[in-house]
C-alpha cells in the first residue's frame, strides 16, 4: 500500500486527491515529498489548522524534509498592536531559508500567503554576518544593527534587542534560538558564544553567525524617507496631526506599523517571490471560500476604522493580494488540491493502530506504521 499518486507537475495544473482528512493530510504531504523531492508550500486555512498539521508532521517527518513555518502576524486586519517578535523572528528566518534551503516543505496559512511582504532587496541590504576575529568596532555594529531595527535595552529577552556593557555586547539575532554574546580584543571580534538569558551564562561559543533585519521593513534614514513621502502622497490628510507618522519620522516605531508596510518600498512582494521555479503548492478544496473570508474582514475592518483622520489607514487590497493578483502567482506553479470528500484508495483498508497507554512509548505502533507507509512511498514511483 502506498500514498503517491499521479500528479501532473505542469504550472497552472490543478491536481485533485481526495479522502484527506485529520492525519492523512500530514502522510500525504510527506509522501509527495518523497516521491517528487521538490520545495512544497502547504496552505492551512487557519492557524489551528497549521499548528495541528505541524505537530503531525514533525512527529512523522524523523528529520528527512526541513520544515519551515511561515506564520501571519497573527493580529486583526489594522489593529494597533504589533505581531509577538518571535513570530517576526520566524517569519523573517523562513523568508531567509527559502532561498537558501533545498526542498524544504513550507507550513503557512492562506491568510499569510494574501499578506504584501518586503522585497528580497530588503532582507539583502540588511543580512550580514559575524565572524570571530572579524575587524568590527563596537559602534559600527550598534549602528548597523540600529539600521537593521534592532532595539538598544539595559538587557535583552526578546528577539531583536542588543545591550552594551563596557566591552561586550548582547545580542538577541532574528531567528535564532538564543542571544549571543560578543567580547572584542581592541577593534576585533574576540569571542561569539551563545548565552542563556534567564541565568545570564554562557552556552557555547560559535565562530559565525548571520544576522537578519529585525523588522519586516527598514528603519533607516532612507526607509524613513520613502516611508514620510508615500504617507503625504496617499492619505489626504495634514501629517503632523497623524502620531503614526511623527513618530516613524522621529525614528520611532510604533505599535500596529505592519499595516503600513507597503509605504516603506517602491514595490512589495508576496510568499510566492520568494520560492523557486519547481515549488509544488498544496491547498484545500475550500481554499476560496477561506480567500473570500479573510477579504471580506479586511473590508469589514476598513469600513468600521477607516473614520480616524489621525490614523489613516491603507484600503485591504494595497495590504492583500488581489484575486486577479493571487491566483496569476498560483499559476506560476503546479497546483495540488487536498479535499475530504470521496474516499483515498491508499486509504480505503487501513488496519486498526492502537496506543498503548501503557507502554513507555504509546504511540510507538503509530510511528512504526506511519514509517512503513512513508519508506513505500519514498522508493516508489
Amino acid at each position: 500500500m502506498s500514498e503517491t499518486v499521479s500528479i501532473t507537475l505542469k504550472p497552472g495544473f490543478k491536481n485533485l486527491i481526495n479522502g484527506l482528512d485529520g492525519s492523512r493530510k500530514a502522510l500525504q504531504l510527506l509522501a509527495i515529498a518523497a516521491q517528487h523531492k521538490r520545495p512544497i508550500l502547504f496552505m492551512a486555512n487557519t492557524v489551528a489548522e497549521l499548528n495541528e498539521l505541524e505537530d503531525e508532521i514533525l512527529f512523522l517527518n524523523q528529520n528527512k524534509h526541513e520544515i519551515l513555518r511561515f506564520s501571519d502576524w497573527e493580529t486583526l486586519p489594522y489593529d494597533a498592536f504589533s505581531p509577538h517578535q518571535d513570530i517576526i523572528s520566524q517569519r523573517l528566518e523562513t523568508l531567509a531559508k527559502l532561498t537558501e534551503t533545498k526542498n524544504p516543505i513550507v507550513l503557512t496559512t492562506v491568510a499569510s500567503c494574501l499578506t504584501r511582504l518586503c522585497p528580497k532587496q530588503h532582507l539583502d541590504a540588511q543580512r550580514f554576518h559575524l565572524k570571530e576575529g572579524q575587524e568590527l568596532p563596537l559602534e559600527d555594529l550598534s549602528r548597523k544593527l540600529t539600521n537593521a531595527g534592532y532595539l538598544n535595552v539595559e538587557n535583552v529577552h526578546e528577539h531583536g534587542e542588543y545591550a552594551i556593557r563596557g566591552a561586550l555586547m548582547d545580542v538577541y539575532p532574528m531567528g535564532a534560538d538564543n542571544p549571543i554574546r560578543i567580547d572584542w580584543f581592541d577593534n576585533d571580534i574576540d569571542s561569539i558564544r551563545w548565552f542563556d538569558p534567564e541565568t545570564q551564562r554562557s552556552i557555547n561559543k560559535v565562530t559565525e553567525i548571520k544576522m537578519l533585519p529585525a523588522k519586516e521593513f527598514p528603519t533607516t534614514a532612507q526607509g524613513i524617507q520613502q516611508f514620510r513621502q508615500a504617507f503625504r502622497e496617499r492619505f489626504d490628510t495634514n501629517p503632523l496631526s497623524s502620531p503614526i507618522y511623527q513618530d516613524i519620522s522621529s525614528g520611532i516605531i510604533p505599535a500596529g506599523v505592519e499595516y503600513y508596510l507597503p509605504l516603506f518600498f517602491e514595490q512589495t512582494a508576496s510568499v510566492f517571490d520568494y520560492l523557486p521555479d519547481e515549488t509544488l503548492i498544496i491547498r484545500s478544496d475550500n481554499f476560496n471560500d477561506q480567500f473570500a473570508s479573510i477579504k471580506l474582514d479586511f473590508r469589514s475592518r476598513h469600513e468600521s476604522l477607516n473614520y480616524n483622520i489621525e490614523r489613516p489607514i491603507l484600503k485591504p487590497d494595497e495590504i492583500c493580494l488581489r484575486e486577479d493578483e493571487l491566483f496569476a502567482k498560483l499559476n506560476q506553479y503546479a497546483n495540488i488540491i487536498f479535499s475530504a470528500d470521496g474516499e483515498h484508495p491508499a486509504y480505503s483498508a487501513l488496519d486498526v493502530v492502537k496506543i498503548d497507554s501503557r507502554a513507555e512509548q504509546p504511540l510507538s505502533k503509530l510511528q512504526h506504521f506511519s514509517c512503513q507507509h512513508y519508506s513505500k512511498s519514498a522508493h516508489s514511483g
